[in-house]
């Protein structure tokens, strides 16, 4: 099944490495699956790491990092809110997402081309379509893109929290353990000043 998936709008700067002081390293790096990925910004390399954190640890996540997360984005009174408390309180760990280099030039000229055009969605500028750009490389695709940040952690936590998205698609993508493979990028952006997408894969 390949899966279209929404927009989402965001600004701030914290870190989540900050956070992890202390914490066990050997876990961090075996959620940091794109630590040796020179293609990548150091950004772009934490939202997978926070991406791989939540997948495979999701109530410390919740612990964690999202109460902060979600006061900074002011959602922690909103329904989608409390409904990911839920989901990640009884949610099982699934696989690691793994960095792939054709999604990953895919993600980055769809952002490319959306910050450049001011656009949103997953058409492109030229009229092509998420199945067409993303190819016939996998089975079961899908794509989150979100507006307005360019923090990891409120770019991640945003996604999840899904605010105001029918059905929840960017949150059901992120732990969807069908995926097992991720390209991430993020640009400038003409209208919300950055813009992030993310393309999963099997």
């Amino acid at each position: 099944m390949k899966t279209l998936l929404f927009l989402s709008l965001s600004f701030f700067g914290f870190c989540f490495l900050s956070h992890a002081q202390g914490r066990d390293t050997v876990l961090l790096s075996t959620c940091n699956t794109a630590n040796e990925v020179t293609t990548l910004t150091p950004d772009e390399k934490q939202i997978i790491l926070l991406l791989n954190f939540v997948r495979t640890h999701p109530d410390e996540f919740l612990k964690q990092y999202l109460p902060d997360a979600a006061d900074k984005l002011h959602e922690q009174s909103s329904a989608e809110y409390r409904s990911l408390e839920r989901e990640l309180r009884k949610m099982k760990p699934v696989g690691l997402l793994l960095p792939d280099e054709i999604l990953r030039k895919a993600a980055t000229l769809h952002a490319q081309d959306m910050g450049r055009t001011g656009r949103t969605g997953h058409t492109s500028s030229k009229g092509k379509n998420f199945e067409t750009r993303l190819g016939t490389s996998y089975t079961d695709m899908a794509e989150n893109c979100d507006y307005g940040y360019s923090n990891p952690i409120l770019i991640v936590c945003h996604l999840l929290i899904d605010k105001d998205v029918s059905g929840l698609g960017h949150r059901k993508n992120i732990l969807n353990p069908v995926y097992k493979k991720i390209g991430v990028s993020i640009q400038p952006h003409k209208k919300f000043g950055m813009n992030c997408v993310m393309d999963m894969a099997d």
